[in-house]
């Protein structure tokens, strides 16, 4: 659907099947592909609802992951973009969770990533 680019590279795949069947079988190839020679982040997004999407991400040096904060950033402005629904909030459904992202009107503003907040480890060094 589109390339879009924060800190790393992202590509976002809108697909009509379960989008952890697409991890499965292309995540690794589309990362890899010589399309992007420094690796890239594949997000797999479906539609659910308008403002729904289920999510999967293949992340570059991770492989598959839960969820990815920013990767659902890049799949939902992306989806909105797409879709003509700037201005929207986007539902992302990834394996991890459920995340929010409201997307602004304008392209130059920036989107805001709504989910809880979880303290998933305490060390000490």
């Amino acid at each position: 659907m589109v390339t879009a680019s924060f800190r790393h590279p992202y590509a976002v795949f809108e697909i009509d099947d379960d989008p952890r069947d697409a991890l499965q079988t292309a995540g690794e190839f589309l990362s890899n592909h010589e399309t992007f020679p420094d690796r890239c982040n594949i997000e797999f997004v479906r539609p659910i609802a308008p403002q729904i999407l289920d999510f999967t991400v293949y992340e570059r040096g991770a492989g598959p992951t839960l969820a990815c904060g920013t990767g659902c950033v890049a799949a939902a402005t992306a989806y909105a973009h797409h879709h003509r629904l700037r201005g929207q909030t986007i539902e992302i459904h990834a394996p991890g969770g459920m995340l929010k992202v409201a997307v602004p009107v304008d392209p130059g503003d920036h989107p805001r990533l709504i989910g809880p907040a979880t303290r998933v480890f305490t060390g000490e060094v």
